[in-house]
């Protein structure tokens, strides 16, 4: 008889990575009926992992306290309190999916067998693995998509074989709404015009870099609004950007800001198509199986974009996707146009 794998996951942040790194989970479950698989997460993402199916137990690493002060007495105490909660499950792997500073405090003191990790990590997050491996790609990855290059640390150990690997779809699972956070949902959505499709707009990303040419985002507006519900998502400091985007449009519908995590999740279940640059409401919207058109500009759509969708620039970019958050002349955000848009989203809801 087989004995029950233990497997611990370190992902920490950001949102969209996390659902990068869920492919990896499901397909070590879809081999390893009966295995546990534990996963360490940061404090504002934890609402992914947590009641997540895929993941029989979450330890939550408290991230936004401890970056104030990595050195303080209660930063390091409760790091060690949670290794030490760690190390009684006598993992057999831990795979860091993260591979900076953050994780090698975890990562390293886990009590893990077998730690395994890239040769290519940052921030000396190499010394905590005692298995690294060559990536196929040097960083940034133009052509390497981010969910094969994670999937693809399965092959230490044959934890997946070459084989196996080859033949895994990559599938990326979310946690079910609760009955509260469906009702909070209806609410916002209580007065929408139910004939017409949800097409929810996601403007805005951490990244300048990322961000698609505002009056792209404003002529994709005006072609759309008659004909669909274009709901605007997003944090509360990107109401600026959107107010500007509907040039204060009062039937504008915007529920950046009044979501949590959990509803926002929920708000993009309701959606027919999905628009933003490469940011977590692509990622999410791939992970729930709901169609997504993502602008990508300075970072590649080879390497980011949600499998199975639509991702414009359509052909060859105008330059090489640079990875960078700054640059001087960002005619990346020129090239794919409003109209191309729009008629790529009439399409979808057809």
């Amino acid at each position: 008889m087989d004995i029950k794998k233990k497997f611990l996951i370190i992902r920490l942040s950001a949102l969209g990575d996390i659902v990068h790194c869920l492919p990896v989970a499901n397909a070590i479950r879809e081999k390893y009926k009966d295995a546990q698989i534990d996963w360490v997460v940061g404090d504002n993402s934890s609402a992914l992992i947590k009641n997540n199916p895929l993941i029989d137990n979450v330890y939550i690493a408290n991230l936004s306290k401890w970056k104030k002060n990595w050195l303080s007495p209660t930063t390091i105490k409760e790091i060690c309190e949670l290794n030490k909660r760690l190390q009684k499950e006598n993992y057999d792997y831990s795979i860091d999916l993260h591979g900076m500073f953050k994780s090698l405090i975890i990562n390293a003191f886990c009590g893990a067998k077998h730690r395994i990790g890239y040769k290519d990590y940052k921030e000396f997050a190499t010394l905590a693995c005692n298995f690294l491996m060559e990536p196929k790609s040097k960083r940034p990855h133009r052509n390497y998509h981010i969910v094969q290059r994670n999937l693809d640390l399965l092959r230490a150990f044959d934890i997946l074989t070459k084989e196996e690997l080859e033949n895994v779809k990559p599938k990326a699972i979310l946690p079910e709404s609760s009955i509260e956070t469906k009702k909070n949902i209806d609410d916002l959505l209580l007065n929408i015009n139910k004939e017409k499709p949800i097409v929810i707009f996601a403007p805005a990303t951490t990244w300048d870099t990322k961000h698609w040419l505002e009056a792209n985002w404003q002529k994709l507006y005006q072609e759309l609004k008659d004909e669909t519900n274009i709901i605007f998502s997003g944090v509360k400091k990107d109401i600026e950007l959107i107010n500007r985007i509907t040039k204060n449009d009062e039937k504008a519908i915007i529920l950046a800001g009044k979501t949590n995590l959990s509803e926002y999740i929920e708000l993009l279940k309701r959606a027919k198509v999905v628009i933003s640059p490469d940011s977590s409401a692509a990622h999410f919207a791939w992970a729930l199986g709901v169609q997504t058109i993502t602008l990508f500009c300075a970072t590649s759509k080879n390497t980011f974009a949600p499998i199975g969708n639509i991702a414009f620039p359509k052909g060859k970019e105008i330059c090489i996707p640079c990875h960078k958050r700054k640059c001087k002349n960002p005619v990346c955000t020129f090239q794919t146009s409003a109209l191309e848009v729009a008629n790529e989203v009439r399409e979808l809801i057809k």
